[in-house]
């Protein structure tokens, strides 16, 4: 029988309570080798340390001024990015004005006024003015050679029946068609016209723009001007009425030019205009050629025809037209003195002047040959006085 001793038990119970808690040395050892807090957390602050090396300063003044003549000369004067900008589109009227003259066959002269020359009569942002026309009267519905489909003997042509005749002529396959076809070579059925004096149609531009975001209660505009601005002005002042040869001259080119194949242009009105103070705007006129491509100049032409019966027959005259096809386009751009973006320019202004600092201390310590020197000045680490260990 085994006894139990109290005594026994006592000191066991003492033992273990004296016996190291090899989880708390653990921890301990973790602690003791982790970093000071106060390292790992120091507060860095800016020590102002005067240096006296002109080298130094040379490199920080030099900085800045370059800094400060970009943010003034380029940013501000320049580019003038204290104003907000807006492009706008606007409308256009064109009415033109003026008379041509064309040579007939039997010694007569034929003027073309607006009436019949300025092709169509009304159209927004667009006229056409011609300069050569091909007319071919009395045509009728009949089965004659067409000229668009050659031929060399019968078996060449298309036998469609009643559109089509398996029958070569010397003008081409016989189809049912408008006869006779029009053939600028051919002067018995078709008449050629030059109109001399087309150059001197005067177009005359109306214009407005408005600029929404900007200023929405003003509107720029000439459209109510009682008289036009003839082009070119005494005083350099934007002109409003335009010969044709001028704005063809402006789009670099000459009257010859396009004489027999027509050309298509775009006149584009751009307003300048500054809305800080007032009204303050310039229009330009800017012409460019769009029939132009590398391949080789395109042209333009348009046909009309004038329908009539004689003694219950349908005829019609055919008139081809070469000339000058001008679109017109009314643009804009508005400026504005913006706080905003003033605020703006300067607040990255300051912030670009950091750049000095940073070439300055750059320089003193990793360039010059006291650059230790000058560190152990520039950089200095206090004591730990934090008791709270």
């Amino acid at each position: 029988m085994e006894v139990y001793d109290e005594d026994d038990a006592a000191a066991e119970e003492k033992r273990k309570r004296n016996r190291p808690n090899r989880l708390k040395i653990f921890w301990n050892a973790f602690v003791d080798r982790l970093p000071d807090p106060d390292i790992v957390f120091a507060y860095k602050t800016v020590k102002l340390v005067q240096i006296r090396d002109r080298r130094l300063g040379l490199v920080y003044y030099g900085i800045m001024l370059l800094i400060l003549l970009y943010i003034i000369g380029y940013i501000f004067i320049y580019k003038q990015a204290y104003v907000d900008v807006e492009l706008s589109e606007g409308l256009v009227v064109v009415t033109a004005s003026g008379t041509a003259f064309s040579a007939l066959a039997d010694g007569q002269i034929r003027p073309w006024d607006k009436v019949d020359a300025i092709f169509p009569p009304t159209e927004p942002g667009a006229i056409f003015v011609p300069t050569r026309a091909l007319i071919t009267r009395k045509q009728t519905v009949d089965e004659c050679g067409s000229p668009y489909e050659p031929c060399q003997i019968d078996s060449d042509c298309e036998d469609s029946p009643p559109y089509k005749r398996r029958k070569c002529t010397p003008k081409g396959c016989t189809v049912l068609q408008w006869c006779p076809v029009p053939n600028p070579t051919d002067i018995k059925t078709t008449q050629s016209l030059e109109l001399e004096g087309a150059h001197s149609f005067n177009v005359w531009i109306k214009s407005n723009v408005r600029f929404r975001t900007l200023d929405p209660t003003r509107s720029v505009s000439n459209m109510g001007a009682a008289r036009p601005i003839q082009y070119p002005t005494s005083d350099g002042s934007p002109a409003s009425s335009f010969f044709v040869h001028d704005l063809i001259r402006l789009a670099g080119m000459s009257m010859e030019d396009v004489k027999e194949t027509g050309a298509i242009l775009q006149t584009t009105v751009t307003w300048s205009c500054d809305l800080s103070f007032g009204d303050d705007c310039d229009a330009e006129i800017d012409v460019q050629r769009l029939d132009a491509t590398e391949g080789g100049i395109g042209g333009f032409g348009l046909r009309t025809a004038n329908f009539y019966r004689i003694d219950g027959k349908l005829y019609r005259d055919t008139t081809q037209m070469y000339g000058i096809r001008i679109f017109f386009k009314s643009q804009g751009r508005g400026t504005k003195v913006s706080a905003v973006m003033i605020i703006l320019q300067l607040s990255s202004a300051l912030a670009l002047l950091a750049a000095a600092v940073f070439a300055a201390d750059f320089v003193m310590q990793y360039v010059l040959s006291e650059r230790a020197h000058y560190r152990t000045v520039k950089i200095q680490e206090t004591e730990d006085f934090n008791t709270d260990d």
